[in-house]
């Protein structure tokens, strides 16, 4: 995390062999028909929806940041990649629209960028509604292992204060 400015964005780096964080992509993608039936019907009017979804860095090139689709990764293998949490605008079959909330500069991806992203490169999904989060499955193992004055900090930037579980 970024400690000398606190106007930049929060992002943690991950370990795509950290077997915690597999877990919990594996039960973001489990339950992401419930996130979908839940933003289908509006269950929660004025939450946030939101996806994290993998980007290939392309600042080396001098390039903005590209959805990390196969065929992204198969032309840019070695290139860095990113996750970012995505605002779900609206949906149609298998595809969501979405928008960039906030990116680190380096990705030259602009608040309020536009992509379409297909449901099976989603690695995790919430529903923000003010203090309680529903999903987060990711932001939920990043936040334990932070320790007490990180957590503090992370807790102030997302205002999350109790993580839950969606029922049907």
């Amino acid at each position: 995390m970024n400690d000398n400015d606190p106007t930049e964005p929060l992002f943690a780096n991950l370990d795509d062999d950290d077997p915690a964080l597999r877990n919990a992509v594996s039960a973001a993608k489990r339950t992401l028909p419930q996130f979908v039936d839940a933003f289908a019907r509006k269950r929660f009017p004025s939450a946030g929806y939101l996806v994290k979804v993998p980007f290939q860095d392309r600042d080396d090139r001098g390039e903005r940041a590209l959805v990390r689709t196969p065929e992204v990764a198969a032309e840019f293998p070695d290139l860095r990649v990113c996750r970012l949490w995505l605002a779900v605008n609206s949906a149609l079959e298998d595809l969501l629209f979405c928008s960039v909330l906030e990116s680190p500069a380096k990705l030259r991806l602009k608040t309020g960028a536009s992509f379409v992203v297909d449901m099976s490169l989603v690695e995790d999904w919430m529903i923000h509604c003010g203090e309680v989060v529903y999903g987060g499955f990711s932001m939920q193992v990043i936040r334990n292992r932070l320790p007490e004055p990180d957590r503090h900090r992370f807790d102030q930037h997302t205002g999350i204060r109790e993580f839950k579980q969606l029922a049907h």
